[in-house]
Formats: C-alpha cells, structure tokens, sequence
C-alpha cells in the first residue's frame, strides 16, 4: 500500500511539473476604449497612448506590406503634419460605430485607408 502510494503521488508530481500551459488568452484593446483614451484630453498618459497606438498601428502596416505580395493602399506622405487627426478618428468612429467593440487596429487602418489612401 506503501509503495503504491508513493508511485502515485511521483506520478501526480511528474505529471505536474511537465504539464503543457494553458495558452494565454489573447485580449485586444477595443476600438471603444481606445476611443475613450483619445478623447480624455485631461489625463496626458491616455494622449500618449491614444497618440503612440495609432503610429503603432502604422509602422506595424508599414513593415506587413510587401510589394510582391499586398498592394499598399494607406499612403500617409512622409512630410504630412495632420494635427486634426485624432479629432478625425474619433469623429469616424461615431459615424461607424460598428467598430466599437472590434480591435482598435482594425478600426486605425480602416480609418486611415479612407483618409489617406494611395493614388493610384
């Protein structure tokens, strides 16, 4: 009974120690909460994460385009100064709603694609 019991408990043990992870649950920032950052013009931690997210957003489409393989269609000119652009994404955002509780990259590069999109 002895030597049961501890063959059980060194398999309860092992099993254990090399048990796989649950996968870790993969949570977005929505459109609506990002929204909500951008308009809190009096706290400056959510301007800059309302302002670093959308740049974000951007260099990370910027390095995803490949010319053999997607065709780019946000073409934001390089020089181009658009103070306005947060009030801009907030307003698009009311006028499509539908994006609310979708990611807020999403919402970013489909908001940008209509602002500034490549001649073509």
């Amino acid at each position: 009974m002895k030597k049961t019991l501890i063959m059980a408990s060194a398999a309860i043990v092992s099993a254990t120690a090399f048990a796989v992870p649950a996968a870790p649950t993969v949570k977005f920032i929505s459109t609506e909460q990002i929204v909500a950052m951008c308009k809190n013009k009096s706290n400056p931690q959510d301007q800059s994460y309302c302002g670093g997210f959308g740049q974000g957003v951007y260099d990370g489409y910027l390095q995803m385009v490949n010319p053999k393989k997607m065709r780019q269609t946000i073409c934001i000119p390089q020089d181009a100064k658009d103070p306005g652009i947060v009030e801009a994404f907030i307003k698009w955002t009311e006028a499509n709603p539908n994006y609310n509780s979708k990611p807020a990259a999403e919402a970013v590069l489909n908001f940008l694609d209509q602002r500034y999109p490549c001649k073509k």
